[in-house]
């Protein structure tokens, strides 16, 4: 029986062009638009996830990429009770990447272990055709990088062809709710029968 519904909200951070719009578009109302202009300041999205007898309301915070409105972001991050940090799968940046998590980090004041961050891999569906290295180099970089940064949540997506966001974002959300509510019987995280899908959790 549900009795309650949970408010959690999460911010989007990467750098422009990563695909942040594109994956929330996708996620919350199945589209995928090629063209999309640069987010100017910031976009609210806001989408209802049952995990098993949980209801939630996720507040999905979409921030702008350029350098120019960087200064607009952490007034957008109080509060904030996730992170997912979207980097381009082509052209992988972690420089980039670490300059948003660091941003987030100083501005919410928490450590990394205590505070759920889902790194996501946009632009799956280009890796084969687009990219010098092999996915096996990326994933090996993408481990150490997780590693150093205290990151448990990873996954390789593509708003294009709808890959790997609804189960990533449902494993991070539903590990999110264990560690907010801190429940004795914790929420159990099916394991996906997809082996092609590449989730780290």
């Amino acid at each position: 029986m549900i009795d309650s519904t949970y408010d959690i909200k999460i911010v989007f951070l990467g750098p422009e062009n990563a695909g942040k719009t594109s994956i929330i578009n996708r996620y919350c109302q199945s589209l995928f638009i090629p063209e999309t202009l640069p987010t100017i300041g910031a976009g609210f999205f806001s989408h209802s996830l049952q995990v098993n007898d949980t209801n939630t309301n996720l507040l999905l915070w979409d921030t702008a990429g350029e350098e120019r409105f960087r200064c607009v972001t952490p007034a957008l991050l109080r509060g904030a009770q996730g992170l997912v940090l979207v980097y381009d799968l082509i052209k992988p940046s972690f420089h980039d990447v670490t300059v948003y998590l660091d941003m987030f980090l100083e501005t919410v004041n928490v450590d990394p272990e205590h505070l759920p961050i889902l790194l996501l891999g946009n632009k799956y569906d280009l890796v084969e055709s687009s990219t010098e290295k092999s996915e096996e180099i990326i994933q090996e970089e993408i481990n150490e990088y997780c590693d150093k940064h205290k990151i448990h949540h990873h996954a390789f997506v593509s708003a294009k062809i709808n890959y790997g966001i609804d189960e990533s974002i449902y494993l991070f959300i539903a590990s999110l709710l264990n560690t907010l509510l801190k429940v004795d019987d914790p929420i159990m995280i099916p394991i996906s029968n997809k082996k092609e899908e590449k989730l780290c959790f």
